[in-house]
């Protein structure tokens, strides 16, 4: 029993060490991606240095669901790699110790790893997308995506052009709105204040001392009018991407309970409830896609165990590779099942299961493979 804890000790030390260092580069990498793409998101805004901070803070947890079961991959095939390329493993089986028992120490490490996987999909990761949300929408609130002496898009053909501003208050505002082709107008304000609703997104501007212009639509008619104000509430709309009300969440955004409770929701009323997306289908493949990406860690083990068997002279290098051939493989899989059952070909209980089962199937062939005396 004790040489058996010691044997796991000294597996799990070496898998550790791996890991680790696949923590800190795919952290980077995807970290670093993530927090480019926020930014250019966020491109045009007055963010401050906490804000940044912020939003860094949120894009770690959310690349840490994809990082950990990566990193475990990565620690698990180079460090049985290496152990096979040393003949370490060779030794332990001439010794009387069994594929079972080797794999032991990794399934183990699987379980925690999975059990990880699911809080960080379940709860960390949409709340860390509903404080990029709540970020975006405290940005806004203090006018950030107003540029002074810039145009500014605020929605479907209308343009914002502020001259100067001091945190709410505007000075010179000119706003051009032609979402109406037969009644474009366009206003023009000495001063003005924003308010913003980060419930609603809803924005709302109060012009002070200005003038609104009318254009006609047929030029040739020659009319022209002008109105002037003394005071104007000139209101329009952020978008989603800032709401942070329950009913303007995507499915990304729910935790699983959320996620359960919309789903039965749909079950009992007979009709959608008061949610974003309309469609029953995206909570339930949200709810399986998690499931599965879950329990795939225990599987990478059964997996990437018999697969960093085989000898190699670069054992890190070998086992990079397959890694890279088993998180890509087994992503784009899952990536075609949630396309599958969210266009309705295929259930979500059965669809989001597939990738998982067919590496049951390889798990198995690998096993039986590496118990054969010529492997």
């Amino acid at each position: 029993m004790i040489r058996r804890r010691v044997l796991g000790l000294y597996l799990l030390r070496e898998f550790a060490q791996y890991a680790g260092i696949g923590t800190l580069a795919v952290g980077i990498l995807l970290s670093g991606e993530n927090t480019l793409r926020q930014l250019r998101d966020y491109a045009g805004m007055d963010m401050s240095l906490a804000d940044l901070a912020h939003l860094i803070g949120a894009v770690l947890l959310l690349a840490l669901t994809y990082v950990v079961p990566i990193a475990f991959v990565f620690g698990l095939l180079v460090a049985v790699a290496r152990l096979s390329a040393d003949s370490e493993i060779t030794a332990m089986r001439a010794l009387g110790v069994s594929l079972a028992q080797l794999t032991q120490p990794f399934l183990l490490a699987g379980l925690v790893v999975s059990a990880g996987t699911w809080v960080l999909l379940s709860d960390v990761s949409p709340h860390a997308h509903r404080d990029i949300m709540r970020l975006g929408a405290e940005i806004a609130g203090r006018g950030g995506f107003i540029q002074p002496g810039r145009f500014v898009d605020i929605g479907a053909s209308r343009t914002l052009f502020v001259d100067r501003r001091e945190g709410r208050q505007l000075k010179g505002v000119v706003i051009s709105d032609r979402s109406d082709p037969e009644n474009s107008y366009t206003v023009i304000a000495e001063r003005g204040i924003f308010e913003f609703d980060p419930a609603t997104t809803g924005a709302r501007l109060e012009l002070l001392s200005g003038d609104v212009h009318f254009a006609s639509a047929l030029p040739e008619d020659g009319h022209y009018r002008r109105i002037a104000f003394r005071k104007l509430v000139y209101s329009f709309e952020l978008g989603n991407d800032f709401a942070t009300t329950f009913d303007r969440l995507l499915p990304k955004h729910m935790t699983s309970r959320e996620l359960l409770g919309v789903v039965r929701e749909f079950d009992r009323l007979g009709h959608p409830p008061n949610v974003r997306d309309k469609d029953r289908r995206a909570y339930e493949v949200e709810l399986h896609s998690r499931a599965a990406l879950s329990f795939a860690p225990v599987l990478f083990a059964l997996v990437g165990f018999p697969l960093g068997l085989r000898r190699a002279r670069g054992a890190r290098s070998w086992g990079t590779l397959i890694c890279i051939a088993v998180v890509f493989g087994y992503y784009t899989l899952l990536t075609a099942a949630e396309n599958a059952a969210g266009d309705g070909v295929l259930p979500a209980w059965i669809a989001l299961w597939i990738p998982n089962s067919l590496l049951v199937v390889f798990a198995a062939a690998a096993f039986r493979q590496a118990q054969r005396p010529e492997s």
